[in-house]
């Protein structure tokens, strides 16, 4: 493994409203929140990749594809 963290996309969005001035201090509960459901939503990809599942065809079924 690399020591180089990536961000999520949450990580990601969060940075980039505090450069635009957002305070988010008083939303911490809010973002580990989203970090939390995100987190469980690669783990639930993780695993449907272990099963050999299509992935669009996860997708689809998961998040309901492009709506």
């Amino acid at each position: 493994m690399s020591n180089n963290k990536q961000q999520t996309a949450v990580e990601q969005l969060i940075n980039h409203l505090i450069e635009y001035g957002f305070d988010l201090s008083l939303h911490k509960m809010e973002i580990e929140h989203f970090k939390e459901m995100q987190k469980d939503q690669h783990i639930k990809s993780w695993e449907a990749g272990l099963m050999k599942v299509d992935f669009n065809e996860y997708y689809e079924q998961t998040y309901g594809g492009n709506k």
